[in-house]
């Protein structure tokens, strides 16, 4: 997921969304006190998750993309736990 911000030449992205701001948005959307279970679960689940994929990729499935991504998703994970804390 990404936010795009406007800049001088166009839109940036920033991939480093603050936990508040998905809890502001998830409580926008209804969801309420549910968001804190769910990233708390997703977090938890997210080592497992990465595992499975890999354990899912054909064999001539490029490596090192998928150990780039998988291993992105597990960074980003960690940080988003330590913000929680």
């Amino acid at each position: 997921m990404a936010m795009a911000m406007r800049g001088s030449r166009g839109y940036h992205y920033n991939w480093n969304i603050p936990p508040r701001h998905m809890k502001l948005t998830a409580q926008r959307c209804g969801l309420g006190s549910d968001i804190d279970r769910m990233m708390e679960e997703l977090l938890e689940r997210t080592d497992s998750v990465a595992d499975t994929v890999q354990g899912m990729l054909p064999a001539d499935f490029p490596q090192e993309l998928a150990r780039d991504v998988l291993t992105g998703l597990r960074t980003s994970a960690g940080r988003m736990k330590a913000s929680m804390e």
